[in-house]
């Protein structure tokens, strides 16, 4: 933290009160025949994520390129929620790239994680594993965890179609020369908190931003809410 202000912590929160998304803080990416979009309908304000049933089309909302962990703490806070949860890829936390057309940072078929992005860092909940539940993965470099899937897995943690719940990913820095450590955290509509944490390979200097976004499994339309959009840092000096 600088010496020079009792503001030690970079923010970005938003309730989504206005008409618009903020194209200076926002980039939202979608296949044809989708939005990313305000909508008036929501009571407080949300976001909402759609895709038309086609399947391979995602709808993503990410922040910019303002972020990494060497100063101290990054972390990514959304609520949430998916409309359907069969035949789809969903994935929260930090990717490295504010747009990829049609994929989502990373998705899991069986037991085989695939990963679009070369450092990210997240949640993700894929109908197309072995077991939809939720799982914390990361991937650096293109290096992906060598994480044995049994404990990257929130046994029993799955969403609740068109039901809000709150996640979180955390990093922590460990200084020059040590990967980022990395807690998970996801909070159901009963209050029920569930969280991991790892030690990561992920590089302390890497160029990050905060994102949500799905992804068809299938010929089918799906839309992620969101709820409130957090991204928090410690501020550099």
């Amino acid at each position: 933290m600088p010496a020079d202000t009792p503001r030690g912590m970079v923010e970005i929160f938003d309730d989504f009160l206005g008409d618009t998304l903020n194209g200076d803080l926002y980039v939202s990416t979608v296949s044809a025949g989708g939005t990313v979009a305000i909508t008036g309908v929501e009571q407080d304000g949300t976001v909402q994520l759609d895709t038309d049933a086609t399947d391979g089309d995602a709808a993503q909302l990410s922040g910019n390129l303002n972020w990494r962990v060497q100063d101290g703490i990054l972390g990514v806070e959304m609520r949430a929620n998916l409309d359907v949860i069969t035949t789809v890829g969903l994935f929260i936390g930090f990717t490295d790239a504010t747009s990829e057309t049609d994929l989502i940072p990373m998705t899991l078929s069986g037991t085989t994680f695939t990963t679009t992005a070369t450092t990210a860092a997240g949640l993700l909940f894929d109908t197309d594993a072995t077991n939809d539940d939720w799982h914390a993965f990361w991937v650096d470099d293109d290096n992906d965890t060598p994480e044995a899937i049994a404990n990257l897995r929130f046994t029993g943690v799955a969403p609740i179609a068109d039901t809000f719940a709150t996640y979180r990913v955390v990093l922590y820095d460990q200084g020059a020369g040590n990967p980022a450590v990395a807690e998970f955290t996801i909070v159901d509509n009963l209050g029920r908190s569930y969280q991991k944490r790892f030690t990561t390979n992920i590089d302390r200097d890497a160029v990050l931003t905060p994102y949500i976004g799905h992804e068809n499994h299938g010929a089918f339309a799906h839309e992620t809410t969101v709820d409130y959009f957090y991204a928090w840092k410690s501020r550099g000096g």
